[in-house]
């Protein structure tokens, strides 16, 4: 039994970009099951188009006391603290702009040829666990707390073109 456990691949929760450490919540193999839309070289084309000089992560909040807020918060933090990191590498140096927006709904999204939208739909409006790339929209979606944890990983493992 020792020699099986030994042996079972560990996870991989820590990847080094260009010299920065970059730790994840989740093996980021779990997350390389997530689908990406319409493909992964798309979405890479897109967060790293010259065109794009500002990122927007939109959510729509809920209202009553269950953690889908919280879990929001904090996948946008970490899209927002990679993404900088990465854009910010002396290997890329690129500026860009980071806000947010509270929506009521998806629908009310507003595209902008300079602007890269990152929506992440929280699991009870997921109606899959996926990255979507539609225009200047990327839609991150899980239909749990963790499938959303995934979807944020895989998101910036196709952003920042990690492969395990």
């Amino acid at each position: 039994a020792f020699v099986y456990y030994q042996n079972l691949p560990k996870e991989i929760t820590r990847y080094n970009f260009y010299g920065t450490e970059f730790e994840f919540r989740n093996d980021l193999r779990k997350a390389e099951n997530v689908s990406v839309y319409p493909d992964e070289e798309s979405v890479l084309r897109k967060v790293w188009d010259s065109d794009i000089t500002k990122i927007n992560i939109a959510y729509v909040p809920t209202n009553d006391s269950s953690d889908e807020n919280s879990v929001i918060a904090l996948n946008a933090f970490e899209i927002r603290f990679k993404l900088d990191v990465a854009y910010r590498n002396p290997n890329f140096n690129w500026i860009n702009e980071f806000t947010s927006t509270e929506l009521t709904s998806f629908d009310d999204i507003e595209q902008a040829n300079d602007t890269l939208v990152i929506a992440l739909v929280r699991p009870s409006l997921a109606d899959e666990t996926s990255v979507e790339l539609d225009g200047n929209v990327v839609y991150v979606k899980g239909k749990s707390q963790e499938e959303l944890d995934l979807a944020t990983i895989k998101f910036l493992m196709v952003a920042l073109n990690i492969t395990v």
